[in-house]
């Protein structure tokens, strides 16, 4: 059975891996093609009065896909071990205790090239061979060998039709969909999909990435999207949107894939936990997670941004931070999400000059971290709420929601 396990593992690396491969060879075209950073990153606080026990972070990596080619990853904490799931999904596992009022970053920095992918829907709807063995064994429940042969482009469709119609909130639907939140979200619509078709003989996945917003620099998503990809023996994997049908075969370059999964009885998709996972720690331990889409304009200046925040957890003095963070917030993006866990530190001449260096960089969105900072100290929330107020000619003082809540409002898009 190990052996089988590892030709499955094998397989499924190789078939993700040909996604890669030149367009021409799996039925696609690419255009379009971009620079990008993401950034993963998971905050722990213990506002409790007493240590914590062991906490355990996971947290999930992004991978090559057609589309999709990740150059770097970088750790701003090293893990203690980057480990890989069931579906060949890397992820990387961090352990920590926290003293009261401690806080823990937990970080990583992947650089990217993505593309808009369009698939040849015609060529999908050719015979196609027979769904291969590791396929078959992820991605459907209980499918004969001898049934499948890659031809299920308007199945797929329908299903995908069928769960939007079910899923509109004023649908009462059958029983399986007053389970989605109403109105549903793009994971729950995504998990369901993936249930049909696998319940209808059609190898499918839940997709989970990170998605710029319109023409901005920078960008923060607590909560991400999702669709899913279709497997089908003359291309691979081509993606498909519930909610979206003119979506189908079409993957856009703002999007970077963070994770991919299929569906088991056994170990059921949530989107509490696609992200990854946090255990351990107790009630009093607050957990934060936060994800960056940054575009790459200059590739020397990102990678010094990357080595200068790097270089500060061995800077002692204060006034040496301060000067790192003042030069390195001129790059742009990438530096204001690298800053925020110095808003963390316990020495206020640190934090105060993270804050100072975001509110440098002139992003209007950087507001919103400065206010996220707010609830350690008066004095700091003081200086937090003045560098806000500069970058957006509001004042609401110290009420740190106030700030969140116009922030969101007024200046990220579609609501986030």
């Amino acid at each position: 059975m190990a052996k089988l396990g590892e030709i499955i593992l094998f397989c499924m690396l190789v078939l993700d891996a040909g996604g890669t491969a030149a367009a021409a060879d799996l039925g696609f075209e690419t255009t379009g093609q971009q620079l990008s950073a993401l950034i993963g990153s998971v905050h722990l606080h213990n506002t409790g009065s007493a240590p914590t026990g062991e906490i355990e972070i996971l947290m999930y990596l992004p991978r090559n896909l057609a589309g999709q080619r990740i150059f770097s990853l970088d750790f701003i904490t090293p893990p203690v071990a980057v480990e890989e799931d069931l579906w060949a999904q890397k992820l990387a596992r961090w352990k920590v205790r926290l003293q009261p009022g401690a806080h823990f970053f937990a970080t990583w920095v992947a650089r990217a090239a993505t593309a808009d992918v369009r698939f040849d829907l015609d060529r999908l709807r050719r015979p196609g061979s027979a769904i291969p063995l590791p396929i078959r064994s992820l991605y459907l429940w209980n499918a004969p060998e001898d049934n499948l042969d890659g031809q299920y482009v308007d199945l797929a469709q329908a299903l995908a039709a069928y769960v939007r119609r079910a899923c509109r909130p004023s649908a009462a639907g059958p029983p399986f969909t007053q389970a989605i939140p109403q109105p549903p979200d793009t994971f729950a619509l995504a998990d369901t999909m993936t249930t049909l078709c696998h319940a209808n003989e059609v190898p499918c996945r839940t997709v989970g990435a990170y998605v710029s917003a319109g023409t901005g620099e920078f960008f923060m998503d607590k909560a991400g999207t999702a669709w899913n990809e279709v497997f089908f023996p003359q291309s691979g994997w081509v993606p498909m949107s519930v909610s979206d049908p003119q979506e189908f075969g079409r993957r856009r370059a703002e999007r970077i894939v963070v994770r991919t999964a299929g569906h088991a009885p056994e170990n059921a998709i949530t989107s509490d936990s696609f992200w990854g996972r946090v255990t351990g720690g107790g009630d009093s331990t607050i957990v934060t997670h936060r994800g960056y889409f940054v575009r790459i304009r200059n590739t020397r200046a990102e990678d010094e941004t990357l080595a200068a925040v790097k270089s500060l957890a061995q800077t002692a003095d204060a006034t040496q931070a301060a000067a790192k963070l003042a030069a390195i917030s001129r790059p742009g993006s990438l530096a204001i999400a690298l800053l925020e866990p110095w808003l963390y530190r316990r020495e206020p001449g640190v934090a105060e000059a993270a804050a100072a260096a975001i509110a440098a960089s002139r992003h209007r969105q950087a507001a919103l971290i400065l206010a996220s900072a707010m609830g350690q100290a008066a004095a700091l929330d003081k200086a937090l709420a003045a560098y806000a107020e500069a970058l957006t000619g509001q004042a609401f003082g110290t009420r740190r929601e106030d700030w969140l809540a116009w922030i969101r409002k007024e200046m990220l898009p579609s609501g986030h």
